[in-house]
Order: C-alpha cells, then structure tokens, then sequence
C-alpha cells in the first residue's frame, strides 16, 4: 500500500470509481505516471473519460470498461452461441504466466 499521490513502478493504472461518469477529473499527477502503461477505466460510457483522454495525452494506451473475461482455461468460456447471436467477437488480450494457475484474458467486442 502506498500514500496516494506516491507513485511506484507499475504497468497499469485503473480507475475502479464512477468518477468520469459525469465528466469529472481524478486528482492525479499524470505527468509524473511515464509512457507506455496501460490506463484502464471500468467505465464504458462515455466511452473516452477524461481519465482515458489525460492518460493518452501524456504518452499512454488506454482502454474503457468493455467486457473482458478472465479464465483459467486457454479457451473462451463465454458461449460461442451468445458471440454468434449478438454478432460479437472475442480475442486474446494476454495472460499472466506468474499466476498460479495461469489466467487467460479474452476481450469480447462488436
């Protein structure tokens, strides 16, 4: 745990608030967060919040609150018949090797 504002290296910044629902800004120094980390926002809309948009206007990549699905399984485990019924996607984000077991995350889309 560390003070908020105290930044340690890290790859990842979530914002898991409902601040961005109605347009307001998080109390953060995003010009001391570095490139090239990922800013997620649990928040789909509005699809860009102003977390997401200070987080790229400083070097990032960001992603709002899509659906994502982790499992332990190397397969998808949504219902390929629900991908098909809504014409949705489905992609492998990434995994995580260091966890035990390993955790697969499928990102499902339109």
């Amino acid at each position: 745990v560390i003070e908020w504002g105290n930044l340690s290296e890290f790859d990842v910044v979530i914002n898991a608030t409902s601040l961005g629902l109605n347009n307001e800004k998080i109390d953060l120094n995003f010009s001391s967060t570095g490139k090239n980390k990922l800013f997620y926002d649990i928040i789909y809309n509005p699809v860009e919040t102003n977390f997401l948009k200070e987080g790229k206007k400083s070097g990032n990549l960001s992603e709002n609150g899509k659906f994502f699905q982790i499992t332990y399984f190397i397969r998808c485990s949504f219902p390929m018949s629900i991908i098909k019924k809504f014409g949705l996607s489905k992609r492998l984000q990434g995994f995580t090797p260091l966890n035990i077991p390993p955790a697969f995350i499928w990102k499902i889309y339109k």
